[in-house]
């Protein structure tokens, strides 16, 4: 269970959202049922012990979604499959999906991932709606791990000429792991000036076996800083508490 509280200029808190996952396990696969505000999904992952194996591997995710605010509803059937030892270094997974909804939409989406040597991976992900002919978005994803405490990553959405890159580092000193994302847009406005640019910090704490602590800053065009305490209550349920407020807002 989430709860987010949202605050004014002043700061002053001025209402908040929850939401609640409910999660099942079973020898095949698994089930989650998120209420997020009037939002309602439903995700189930089938993977039977079948279907797996040494060499490769299948499976299947349905993803349904309903909005009730917008009387919206979305139904994703997605195939999955990995081949993660056709050599010593080199494997290859993906996945190929179908969405459809009350918006008459049809939209087809596949992804490919390879991995090199096992600390490279590099990646192509392209979607289309089937309906209307329209080529929605193909993205080119790269990423490493240089050693066991740093993973970086690059991202290129052609489409929308988007450049994103970060990466997360394992300090475990003050704090246990830090992470950083930088995005460009590099479209250009009628003046010749750039699309904007975003930059996120995000810093995670340990606070014992059952607590984490997790601060979050995002610049843009302000600085807004995200808190959140994640506490275990029991095996089946967790409580994540956050809060969310622009010091600049005020000003």
């Amino acid at each position: 269970m989430n709860i987010d509280w949202q605050r004014d200029k002043e700061g002053l808190i001025t209402g908040a959202t929850s939401n609640v996952t409910l999660k099942s396990k079973c020898e095949n696969g698994t089930g989650k049922i998120k209420l997020e505000g009037g939002n309602v999904t439903y995700e189930k992952e089938v993977t039977p012990a079948c279907w797996k194996q040494d060499q490769w591997h299948f499976g299947l995710k349905f993803v349904g979604k309903s909005v009730p605010k917008d009387t919206l509803f979305n139904w994703t059937t997605e195939g999955r499959f990995g081949f993660p030892q056709i050599s010593k270094d080199l494997g290859v997974g993906g996945s190929v999906a179908i969405t459809c909804g009350s918006d008459k939409k049809l939209i087809g989406a596949t992804t490919l991932v390879a991995r090199l040597m096992n600390d490279f991976h590099a990646g192509v992900s392209f979607s289309r709606s089937i309906k209307d002919h329209e080529n929605l978005a193909l993205e080119f994803l790269g990423a490493a791990r240089l050693n066991n405490d740093l993973f970086t990553f690059t991202t290129w959405n052609h489409f929308k000429r988007v450049l994103s890159f970060g990466g997360t580092y394992n300090i475990n000193r003050f704090v246990d792991k830090t992470a950083m994302v930088a995005s460009f847009n590099l479209n250009r406005d009628k003046d010749g000036n750039l699309g904007t640019k975003t930059f996120s910090f995000i810093a995670q704490k340990t606070i014992d076996e059952n607590s984490t602590l997790r601060v979050r800053s995002d610049i843009e065009n302000s600085v807004v800083l995200t808190g959140c305490i994640t506490t275990k209550i029991t095996e089946n349920l967790k409580l994540r508490v956050a809060d969310t407020l622009d010091p600049l807002a005020a000003y």
